[in-house]
């Protein structure tokens, strides 16, 4: 069944490389980066030694994989001293594997499982280049210790065992062993990917396993089965939605980890442990390879040059093997590097990004994948939120498989959705529990049903998360948004929390930051700290709650891996029929960025906040009931959930989920009016629009005369001098009005 499109079977090298592809190889030596990669690896070649008495662990299996990988690519490409690098290679693999194999008689667990099989991943390639330099005895020793070792190795991490025993059988040319191994491993990818590219063991683990040196060997098996013929990774759209959000999404514009599941939030994603240098990893290298929206955001992400003596990522590749041959034939140009835009994963999150290239950008995350595994967390529609440098909300990270912190369990972790920023139903417990809180109305799933809707625009980014069965006692419907930063004032995000089912609900939020200091009655300040040091920053992160709860408690908590032990907000809020509605607003500042002025408004029929940013600029945000009209600063409407902006008495935008909303002012009259709920985003005249149906809408501007939908003017059924009313269809749409210069 499978064809090797590469391999000449009569003749080694052929498993990555073959020796007609050495002259190109060192040709590339002549320019940099190549250059210094090429004196990296024939002095690391040299340097480097496996002693027994201190290569231990998992220590052991990284030194035999950068052992190999020097050595391999110095035999390459200095061929006058090739000699030298066999003899390094075959005498440390005599060294090395019956060290290996005696380790893992006395201790077989993960240390000396997937660090090791990253080890003989890379022998197996360095043997395979040398493989005609041995005589048939002495490299038969070495095989045989490989065999034992490879047919020794537990499958319980899935992509990390079929990755080397395939690699192992194909060397060997057992066809059907290769195929069968690389049938398990295709699988164990893609029980963990979403149909939209999320990885559901969560960020951490998707760096781990998908980016990072530690564990490279999962992740590199994908490019030498293309290399082979097997081409189901580089064009494969859940393999190429997977790598763009874990270059583009799954880490902040500071490249730290946004933490969902198993994932240490001051870690980052090119080299892992906050220990390992940026340029430790071959994956980001070959990025391009899985197209260019890939290239671009890993680009982004290589301009990090942690723990270097100088330069960043692009400029300085590791000097290994595989990041030699699976580079571009190009050097990574930072020029092209871009922020990506907000994205909706509908099988796993809403991602919104400020549009700027800076570090210091705000991004935020909600989480909702409709499967789950056995790295995630209680996090069905958990936000993470971060900006200006920081962490700013965060959910409870990883300080190592059934570890706790303190008095903090793994079950608190790892198990429970309180120590997440998520909502819950009845959730009732008390200081004597915060380390260990109940099962009794937790979440009883570690997944959602995922993203049910959501409006994109440069200025406003808006996600409807669906709890599904998540909840034992009721459904969650998590609205999240994000005000870009426009009109000269900054931006901030806000929830609108919907429950059914219940008599009481909760929100609780976990600033990464000590302490939680009440400001006002309705307002909350966090010092947040840094993700590095976890000293104070001069950042800030205020939680106002604009729908008045019925009870607010500061719990301990803790955000592992940092180990954080943090104080968080738990809100409760008692529910008299029907839904529920809660309005909270987050509102990030430092000393370049001012807070607003945040207050509570209320009436018969609505809940909410006014941020005013000043200089005229004032924000409404509310909840209200659909059924009802009730005027707030000359807006009436019929919707669920709003926000509009005034700029002085000018609308300047308005976002709606519902059937009218007006404006009535100096200026002249604003807003919509459907036949049926739909949401609505328009700013300025342009916007976009998600309805469930076709249906009919009229829409309120001064001197309005035309609309476009997606592009295409929209024929007009009927008009007056500030109205039109046009046919839309169902699903998103993109709206723009035309409308008379008066001038």
């Amino acid at each position: 069944m499978f064809i090797a499109a590469h391999a000449d079977t009569a003749r080694h090298p052929f498993l990555i490389v073959r020796e007609s592809d050495y002259p190109e190889l060192r040709d590339r030596a002549n320019r940099l980066p190549w250059s210094e990669m090429r004196l990296e690896a024939i002095q690391q070649a040299q340097e480097l030694t496996y002693d027994p008495e201190e290569d231990n662990g998992r220590g052991a299996g990284y030194k035999l994989r950068d052992m190999m990988g020097y050595t391999a690519l110095a035999y390459i490409l200095d061929s006058a001293n090739k000699e030298r690098y066999v003899d390094k290679i075959q005498e440390t693999l005599n060294v090395a594997l019956p060290d290996m194999l005696s380790e893992r008689k006395e201790r077989d667990n993960w240390d000396t499982t997937v660090p090791f099989q990253g080890g003989i991943f890379n022998a197996i390639l360095a043997l395979d280049i040398i493989y005609r330099e041995l005589p048939a005895h002495e490299r038969s020793t070495l095989e045989t210790d490989i065999a034992q070792l490879v047919n020794g190795f537990r499958d319980n991490w899935g992509p990390a065992n079929h990755s080397v025993s395939a690699l192992w059988a194909f060397y060997e040319r057992d066809t059907s062993k290769f195929e069968q191994e690389l049938q398990q491993y295709d699988e164990s990818w893609v029980v963990d990917i979403t149909i939209d590219g999320v990885y559901t063991p969560g960020t951490g683990y998707a760096a781990e396993r998908i980016g990072s040196c530690s564990r490279e060997h999962k992740a590199l098996g994908m490019d030498v089965w293309e290399y082979q013929g097997h081409h189901n990774y580089y064009t494969n759209e859940q393999f190429i939605k997977l790598h763009e959000w874990l270059y583009g999404y799954s880490h902040t514009p500071d490249f730290r980890t946004m933490a969902f599941g198993d994932s240490l939030p001051n870690f980052y994603l090119l080299g892992g442990s906050r220990h390992t240098p940026a340029n430790c990893s071959t994956q980001p290298y070959r990025a391009y390879r899985f197209g260019e929206f890939t290239r671009r955001y890993a680009t982004w992400q290589m301009q990090d040059g942690h723990r270097m003596p100088s330069g960043n990522a692009a400029m300085h590749p590791n000097g290994r093997l595989l990041t030699y041959i699976l580079m571009a034939d190009e050097v990574p140009d930072l020029s092209v590097k871009v922020v990506p835009p907000s994205r909706v994963f509908p099988d796993g999150g809403a991602w919104f990004l400020e549009n700027q290239q800076s570090r210091k950008a705000l991004a935020g995350a909600m989480w909702n994948p409709t499967h789950s595994s056995g790295h995630s967390h209680k996090e069905t529609n958990a936000i993470f939120l971060s900006g200006y440098g920081a962490h700013l909300l965060s959910n409870s990270g990883y300080k190592g498989w059934r570890r706790g912190v303190g008095n903090f369990s793994w079950d608190y972790i790892h198990d429970r959705a309180v120590s997440g920023n998520t909502g819950l139903i009845d959730y009732q417990f008390d200081r004597t529990q915060e380390g260990n809180p109940p099962e009794e109305n937790d979440h009883q799933y570690k997944h959602g049903a995922g993203i049910q809707e959501w409006l994109l625009t440069p200025t406003f980014d808006y996600a409807r998360g669906d709890s599904g069965e998540a909840l034992p006692n009721g459904q969650h419907f998590r609205n999240f948004h994000f005000v870009h930063p426009s009109d000269g004032k900054h931006g901030y995000w806000f929830l609108i929390d919907e429950f059914t089912g219940g008599n009481q609900v909760h929100l609780a939020f976990h600033p990464y930051a000590r302490t939680l200091n009440q400001a006002s009655p309705a307002e909350y300040q966090a010092d947040i700290v840094n993700y590095e040091d976890t000293e104070i920053t001069d950042v800030d992160l205020t939680v106002f709650l604009g729908t008045p709860p019925d009870d607010v408690t500061l719990h301990n908590g803790v955000i592992a891996g940092p180990d954080i032990e943090n104080q968080y907000l738990y809100a409760s809020y008692n529910r008299s029929s029907g839904k529920k509605q809660i309005v909270t607003v987050l509102v990030p500042s430092d000393h370049d960025h001012q807070k607003p002025e945040l207050e509570q408004i209320r009436g018969e029929y609505y809940s909410g906040a006014k941020v005013d940013h000043g200089d005229g600029v004032i924000d409404y945000i509310v909840e209200s009931d659909p059924n009802a009209v009730e005027p707030i600063d000359n807006a009436a409407f019929q919707a669920s959930r709003s926000l509009f902006r005034l700029v002085g008495t000018d609308l300047r935008a308005v976002y709606a989920v519902g059937r009218s909303f007006e404006y009535d002012a100096d200026l002249g009259r604003k807003g919509f009016q459907a036949e049926q709920d739909l949401a609505l985003y328009l700013r300025e005249g342009s916007g976009q629009v998600v309805s469930p149906t076709a249906q009919r809408l009229t829409l309120y501007y001064p001197t309005i005369r035309g609309a476009y939908i997606n592009g295409s003017p929209a024929p007009i059924v009927q008009a007056t001098d500030d109205s039109i009313t046009i046919n839309i269809p169902a699903g998103t749409s993109s709206l723009d009005l035309v409308v008379a210069d008066e001038s």
